[in-house]
C-alpha cells in the first residue's frame, strides 16, 4: 500500500502526501487500488482503468468524477457537490446516491444500476446505454436535454422535459415520446408530430410521417412507413422497409437494403446506393 502511495504521489507530481492533499485535480495510476483519506481539496478526480473499489468519503469538493472501468460500486452520500459523472462500464457499479443532488452530466453505460433517483433534478443529459437492470428514472426532468438508453429492456417510460433535443429509447419498452423541440430521435415506438425534428431513425413500427419540415436525414429498418410532406429531405436510408404511399422525394443521397419494390418516385438524386436489392424507382432521375 506505501508502494502505491508513492507511486500516485509521483504520478500526480508531488513529493508528498501533504502536497497530493492540496491537490485540485488527481489522476490514479493503472494499478491504484485505494485513494488516501486525508484529501479533501480535489474537485477532480479521474480513476479511469484503476484497480480502486471505493471512493474516500472526504471528497466533499468534488466535481467532476470519471471511473470508467472500474470495479467501484456506489457513489458516496457526500459528493453532494459532484456535477459531472462518468461511470461506462464499470459493471459494478449498482447504485447512484440520491444525495448527488448536483449532478448534470450522468454517463453510466453498460452498468448494474438499476435506479436513477428522484432527486438529481438538474441532469441536462444521460447516457445508460445497456444498463439491463435500469427500471426507474425521475418522472420530470426539467433540465434534461440529452438521453441515450439504447438497450435499457426494463425502462418503459422517459422522464417527460420540455427541452429534450436527442433521444434514443430503441430496444426498450418505452412506448411514448415526450412533447418537446426534439432534433435527434431514434426509437422503436410511435409519436405524435415533431416539426424540429433533423435526423430521424426508427425501427420495427408503422407510421406516417409528415409535416416535418426540418427533417434532413431519415433512416427507417423493418418498416411500413406513409412519408408526406418531407420538403427539407435530403438523405434518406430505407431496409426492409415498405413504403406505403406513392411519395415523390427531392433528396441527394439515398441507400436502400433489402428493397425490391417501390412507388417513390425520386428527384435530383446525387448518389444512390444499392446492397441487396433489386429496386425499381419511378421516374428516377439521377
Amino acid at each position: 500500500a506505501m508502494n502505491n502511495l508513492k507511486y500516485l504521489i509521483r504520478y500526480n507530481n508531488c513529493t508528498s502526501l501533504n502536497e497530493l492533499n492540496n491537490k485540485s485535480k488527481i489522476v490514479c495510476t493503472l494499478t491504484t487500488n485505494e485513494l488516501p483519506t486525508t484529501i479533501h481539496k480535489v474537485s477532480t478526480l479521474i480513476c479511469d482503468n484503476s484497480d480502486i473499489t471505493t471512493l474516500p468519503l472526504t471528497l466533499i469538493k468534488l466535481q467532476y468524477l470519471s471511473i470508467k472501468y472500474t470495479f467501484i460500486t456506489n457513489i458516496p452520500f457526500s459528493y453532494v457537490n459532484l456535477i459531472y459523472l462518468d461511470a461506462n462500464e464499470s459493471y459494478h457499479l449498482n447504485s447512484i446516491s440520491e444525495y448527488n443532488t448536483k449532478l448534470k452530466v450522468l454517463k453510466c453505460n453498460y452498468t448494474n444500476i438499476t435506479t436513477i433517483p428522484d432527486t438529481l433534478v438538474n441532469l441536462e443529459y444521460i447516457d445508460c446505454v445497456r444498463c439491463k437492470r435500469l427500471s426507474k428514472v425521475p418522472q420530470q426532468l426539467n433540465n434534461l436535454k440529452h438521453i441515450n438508453c439504447v438497450g435499457c429492456k426494463k425502462l418503459n417510460y422517459l422522464p417527460l422535459s420540455n427541452i429534450y433535443e436527442f433521444i434514443n429509447c430503441c430496444d426498450t419498452c418505452i412506448t411514448s415520446i415526450p412533447s418537446s423541440p426534439i432534433k435527434y430521435l431514434h426509437c422503436s415506438c410511435n409519436f405524435n408530430n415533431i416539426p424540429s425534428l433533423i435526423k430521424l431513425v426508427i425501427n420495427n413500427i408503422s407510421i406516417t410521417l409528415s409535416n416535418l419540415p426540418n427533417l434532413k436525414y431519415l433512416v427507417c429498418i423493418n418498416c411500413y412507413v406513409d412519408l408526406i410532406d418531407l420538403p427539407n429531405l435530403t438523405e434518406l436510408h430505407l431496409s426492409n422497409t415498405a413504403v406505403l404511399n406513392n411519395p415523390t422525394l427531392t433528396v441527394h443521397k439515398v441507400s436502400l437494403n433489402y428493397m425490391y419494390r417501390s412507388s417513390i418516385k425520386f428527384l435530383n438524386i446525387k448518389q444512390l446506393e444499392l446492397y441487396n436489392s433489386a429496386f425499381i424507382a419511378n421516374g428516377l432521375n439521377k
